[in-house]
């Protein structure tokens, strides 16, 4: 890790005391001290080929996103983000938020927090 990278926290690594626990507006801290959850998330990926591929593709063998051959990465975060937060226990109520809103520019902002979650701890 480069020191540019070390001195730069992630959001979703270090706790921020404005933003611990907080479930307004569809977005919340997530403790990914919590192994269970790291290994549900992992059990997603090896489970279902196609997340599996298309996060991690064998050498030469992926499809060029920028040709129509696939799907971008952030839609299976996205996938994975539903998979492991709905009807979560602790993340469960600020993910439905994000799950439920009808707002175009709201939801997709949403969406995208909840997906870099999920790219965040597989980074």
């Amino acid at each position: 890790m480069t020191e540019k990278a070390a001195a730069t926290p992630d959001s979703d690594s270090e706790p921020d005391k404005d933003r611990e626990g907080t479930t307004e507006e569809g977005d919340c801290y997530v403790d990914w001290g919590d192994v269970e959850d790291t290994e549900l998330l992992i059990t997603h990926i090896t489970d279902d080929r196609v997340i599996k591929q298309a996060l991690f593709p064998s050498p030469g063998s992926s499809a060029s996103y920028a040709k129509g051959g696939g799907k971008p990465k952030t839609e299976y975060h996205w996938m994975l983000a539903k998979l492991l937060f709905t009807g979560h226990k602790s993340y469960g109520d600020a993910f439905r938020i994000a799950l439920e809103c009808k707002e175009n520019k709201r939801g997709a902002c949403l969406r995208k927090l909840w997906s870099n979650k999920i790219k965040n701890r597989l980074a």
